[in-house]
C-alpha cells in the first residue's frame, strides 16, 4: 500500500529535531498534567510536518472499538471506530502492523468497505496510524492524517512516527501505573513489570530500594544491595559527576529529577536509561525521600541517532550534487563538440581511444596546444564505465600553486586563513569518475609527491585534515611539454612520468592532418552560423586552399578562431578564410614552426596594443588561456619594446 516517493528532507529533519524534546517533556510530566501535554505535543508535530490532524485512540471495554482521547485539532471530534467498521485495517492494527497509505486508492481491493467507510465520514485521504502495544497487547493507536489533500509519507518519516508514538505510549503506561501506584502498590508492581519499567527510591542517608527490574537495569545481582554510592559506579564515567549533582539538588530543594545516563555494559556496549523522580515530603515540608522510575530508551536513543546519521547522509549527498551540477554548469559553458576528421593521423587517435577506454588505465595524452588533447580525454571518458559521472577537469597551469593542493584535495574549515567553510576538492569531487589533469607538466615538485600517492594508493589528505579519504579515481593526464625532458632537467619525478603514461596517446598537430582542415572549418562555420543567426553556403575554394597550406601553428584552436572571425566579418552567404599568413606583409618569412608561431603572436600582440587578458585580449584572439600565452611568450622571447 505504498508508494516510493522523493524524501521530503525538511519536514524529516524538523521532526528529528523535535523527537528529543518531546521525550524528554512527557517522560517527566505528573500525571494531574499528561492529556495536555500529550494534546500540546500533538499540535508541535502537525506544525513541525504539516498534518492536518494526529489522533490518539485507546481501545475500549468491550476490546473491539476504539475512542479518541486525544487529538489536535481538538474540533471537529473523532468518531468511535468499531472494528466492524473497518474490519480490514482493523485486523491489521490488531496484528501490531502499521497502517500506511498515501492516498485511499492504496487500499486493496478487499478493504473496499474500510474505505468506503472513510470516504462517508469525510475520513483521511492519506495517514500512517501506528498501534501502541504493552506485552504482547495493542491497546490503541495514533494516527498522523491529512484530510485536506493527498500526502506521500516517506519511509523515514514513518519511522519518525513509530517513536513518537512510542513516547505516547510509554506516557499513557507510566500514568496507568502512577495512578495504580496510589492504590494498589503490588499491582502497580506487575504492571510496572509487563512495561519494562524499573522503580526506586533514594533517602537522605544515602538508602537505596529497587525493584527486580531496577536491579537488572543498572546491573545489580538478586542478592547484592544497592548503596548510593555503589550505584554511582555503575554509570558512564562521564555521567557521573551530573547525575550526583541532579540527586542532591532534588532532595536539597527543588523536589524533581530527571536525568538520562549510561550504563556500560560486559560486551562493551552501553545501555541509555531515563531516570525521572520526585521528592516525598515529611510532615514539616522537608523533602526526605526520591522516589522514581527507571526507563530502558536505549532503542530510542539508537532509533534518534539513526535518523541524525541518515540526515547527516543526505545533505552531504545533497551538498556532492550540487557541486557536481556546479561544475557541469561551467563545464557546458566550454564544450565545443566532439573529434572531427578522417585522415589516417586521427583515426589511430581514435582507435587508441578505443583501446584503452574501457580499461581503468592511466592515460597521458601529448600534443601541441590547441591539438584538442582534451576533447580525445572527454572522449575517452565518454566510452567508458564511468561515463555517467561528469568528467573533473583541472587546468594545473591556470591554478596558483599556493592554492594548487586545496584545489586537488579539498581543505577543511580553518585549514589556512581565509578558509572559512570545509570545501571538496577535484579529486573528491571525481570519486567513481574520471580526473582530467590538463597541463601536468605544470605541477610543483612538491605537489608531485602527493599526486602519485593517489596514482598507487587511491588516498589522500584533505589540507587541514590527518585523516585519509580513499577514492576511486581514473587519471587522464595531458601535456604539451616533453615530460622526458622535463624528468632529465629534474622539474619532473622520473616515477610520476611512469605511473601517468602507462596508455601514452599523441595527438597530432593540424599540419600533420591536413585533409582534417575542411571538415573541421565546415562544423566550426555550422556552430558559428547557428551562434551569429546566419545561414552560411561554405567557404571559397581559394581561401580554403590558402588554409591547407598554412601551418597552423596554433593547430585547431587557431583555425576555429580563424573561421569565426571570418564569420563574423562576412558580407554574403560564402566565407573567406584569411590565415595570419596570407595577411602578412610579402617580405620573405622564415617557415620553421616556432618562427612562424613566435611572428603570428607578435602580430596578434601588437594589433591588441599588446593587452594579453580580458575581453578584446591577445589570449582571446588566439583561443589560448592568458597563462598559457604567457608561458609561450617566455619560451619563445617574446618581450614588449621599452
Amino acid at each position: 500500500m505504498q508508494n516510493e516517493q522523493p524524501v521530503e528532507h525538511a519536514p524529516t529533519s524538523a521532526l528529528a529535531e523535535l523527537i528529543p524534546a518531546l521525550l524528554a517533556r512527557l517522560v517527566s510530566v505528573g500525571p494531574e498534567a499528561v492529556d495536555a501535554e500529550i494534546v500540546a505535543a500533538q499540535r508541535q508535530v502537525c506544525e513541525a510536518v504539516g498534518l492536518d490532524r494526529v489522533t490518539l485512540f485507546q481501545l475500549q471495554a468491550d476490546g473491539q472499538s476504539l475512542a479518541s482521547t486525544h487529538t489536535w485539532p481538538l474540533d471537529p471530534p473523532e468518531p468511535t471506530v468499531r472494528s466492524s467498521d473497518l474490519p480490514f485495517l482493523s485486523a491489521m492494527l490488531f496484528r501490531r502492523e502499521v497502517i500506511h497509505f498515501n492516498s485511499r486508492n492504496d487500499l486493496p481491493e478487499e478493504a473496499r468497505r474500510d474505505r468506503d467507510w472513510i470516504a462517508n465520514i469525510n475520513g483521511p485521504v492519506s495517514n500512517v496510524t501506528i498501534p501502541l502495544v504493552v506485552g504482547d497487547r495493542v491497546f490503541g493507536a495514533v494516527a498522523f492524517s491529512m484530510l485536506s489533500r493527498e500526502r506521500t509519507f516517506e519511509l523515514t518519516l514513518v519511522e519518525q512516527f513509530r517513536v513518537i508514538a512510542g513516547v505516547f505510549a510509554g506516557t499513557i503506561v507510566r500514568t496507568r501505573l502512577w495512578l495504580e501506584l496510589q492504590s494498589n502498590s503490588e499491582h502497580v508492581n506487575l504492571a510496572v513489570d509487563a512495561a519494562k519499567l524499573g522503580l526506586w527510591s533514594w533517602d537522605a542517608e544515602g538508602r537505596m530500594w529497587a525493584l527486580p527490574r531496577t536491579r537488572e537495569l543498572l546491573g545489580f545481582g538478586a542478592d547484592e544491595s544497592v548503596v548510593y554510592e555503589q550505584f554511582l559506579t555503575r554509570l558512564h564515567e562521564e555521567d557521573r559527576a551530573r547525575v550526583k549533582g541532579a540527586m542532591m539538588r532534588a532532595i536539597e530543594g527543588r523536589g524533581e529529577y530527571c536525568e538520562e545516563y549510561r550504563i556500560p555494559q560486559a560486551d562493551g556496549s552501553v545501555r541509555w536509561v531515563l531516570s525521572h523522580g520526585r521528592c516525598c515530603k515529611d510532615k514539616t515540608g522537608r523533602n526526605y525521600e526520591v522516589v522514581g522510575v527507571l526507563q530502558d530508551i536505549t532503542e530510542t536513543r539508537q532509533t534518534i541517532d539513526r535518523l541524525a546519521n541518515a540526515l547527516e547522509e543526505i545533505r552531504l549527498l545533497r551538498d556532492r550534487l550540487q557541486n557536481e551540477n556546479m561544475y557541469l554548469q561551467e563545464e557546458a559553458k566550454q564544450y565545443h563538440g566532439q573529434i572531427i576528421g578522417r585522415s589516417t593521423a586521427i583515426r589511430e587517435v581514435l582507435r587508441q581511444v578505443e583501446q584503452v577506454a574501457a580499461s581503468p588505465t592511466t592515460v597521458l595524452i601529448q600534443g601541441e596546444t590547441g591539438t584538442g588533447k582534451e576533447l580525445v580525454a572527454q572522449a575517452i571518458h565518454d566510452a567508458s564505465r564511468r561515463k555517467d559521472r561528469p568528467m573533473i577537469k583541472v587546468n594545473c597551469a591556470a591554478i596558483p600553486a599556493a592554492l594548487m593542493e586545496s584545489e586537488f584535495f579539498g581543505r577543511e574549515k580553518g585549514a589556512y586563513t581565509g578558509a572559512l567553510s570545509r570545501q571538496p576538492g577535484r579529486f573528491e569531487l571525481a570519486d567513481g569518475s574520471t580526473i582530467f589533469l590538463d597541463e601536468v607538466g605544470e605541477i610543483p615538485l612538491e605537489l608531485q609527491a602527493k599526486l602519485l600517492r593517489v596514482l598507487q594508493e587511491r588516498k589522500f589528505e584533505r589540507l587541514g585534515s590527518p585523516r585519509p579519504v580513499s577514492v576511486d579515481v581514473r587519471i587522464i593526464a595531458a601535456t604539451n611539454r616533453d615530460l622526458q625532458a622535463e624528468v632529465r632537467a629534474g622539474r619532473f619525478r622520473q616515477d610520476l612520468y611512469y605511473r601517468l603514461s602507462v596508455f601514452p596517446i599523441t595527438v597530432p598537430p593540424l599540419r600533420e592532418r591536413v585533409d582534417d582542415i575542411p571538415l573541421l572549418a565546415s562544423a566550426f562555420l555550422r556552430e558559428f552560423g547557428a551562434t551569429l543567426g546566419r545561414q552560411f553556403t561554405g567557404i571559397a575554394r581559394s581561401s580554403m586552399d590558402a588554409a591547407m597550406g598554412y601551418p597552423w601553428p596554433g593547430n585547431v584552436r587557431e583555425l576555429r578562431n580563424v573561421v569565426e572571425r571570418a564569420a563574423i566579418a562576412a558580407t554574403g552567404t560564402r566565407v573567406r578564410l584569411e590565415p595570419p599568413a596570407t595577411i602578412a606583409t610579402g617580405s620573405s618569412k622564415s617557415m620553421m614552426l616556432e618562427d612562424v608561431e613566435k611572428a603570428h603572436i607578435l602580430q596578434v600582440l601588437q594589433d591588441r596594443g599588446w593587452r594579453i587578458r580580458g575581453t578584446g585580449g591577445a589570449a582571446e584572439a588566439l583561443g589560448l588561456k592568458p597563462t598559457t600565452l604567457e608561458s609561450r611568450m617566455k619560451k619563445l622571447g617574446i618581450r614588449r619594446a621599452r
